[in-house]
């Protein structure tokens, strides 16, 4: 799994708009508590993570969803 689909979950099951420093918050202490990924995607920075939400952004936009 991508760091972008990891950051697609949890947004849509927010109920507030996130920061990407609020985000690699939620990985690390998702990080804290997991095994595998979740222990790679704790480790990420900001600007991976601004990164990442360019991506998705541009894959929403092209594909048309909400």
């Amino acid at each position: 799994m991508e760091l972008k689909d990891i950051l697609e979950a949890i947004l849509f099951s927010s109920q507030k708009p996130l920061s990407a420093k609020e985000l690699q918050d939620i990985l690390k202490q998702a990080g804290e508590s997991g095994e595998g990924e979740t222990r790679e995607f704790a480790q990420a920075k900001a600007r991976t993570i601004t990164v990442a939400l360019e991506i998705l952004e541009e894959e929403v936009e092209n594909l048309g969803r909400s």
